[in-house]
């Protein structure tokens, strides 16, 4: 069971923690993965607007963590991730 099947009450649940890990200034791909996550959940709410500012900040983090650690893999995939979650697949190609 995810956040996504509890409603919505399992998103203002979800925002919540995530906020939490964005405070803390959680590890990059940590601050990644909270961005994109929170960027989704505005998405299926319908929030174009908010979803890509989150979008926008999780290609950030993951790209200062490809920077500081180039040899991990999983940072590669989750910024291509959030590129085809912008729509942007020309720069999803490119990594």
């Amino acid at each position: 069971m995810s956040f996504y099947d509890l409603g919505a009450k399992g998103y203002l649940y979800a925002l919540r923690i995530l906020r939490r890990i964005v405070l803390l200034k959680a590890e990059l791909d940590a601050l990644g993965d909270a961005h994109y996550l929170m960027g989704e959940i505005y998405t299926d709410q319908k929030k174009p607007t908010i979803a890509t500012a989150e979008f926008e900040k999780a290609a950030l983090a993951y790209q200062q963590a490809i920077c500081l650690e180039p040899r991990q893999a999983d940072n590669y995939f989750s910024l291509g991730r959030v590129y085809i979650a912008q729509h942007t697949k020309d720069a999803a190609l490119r990594i």
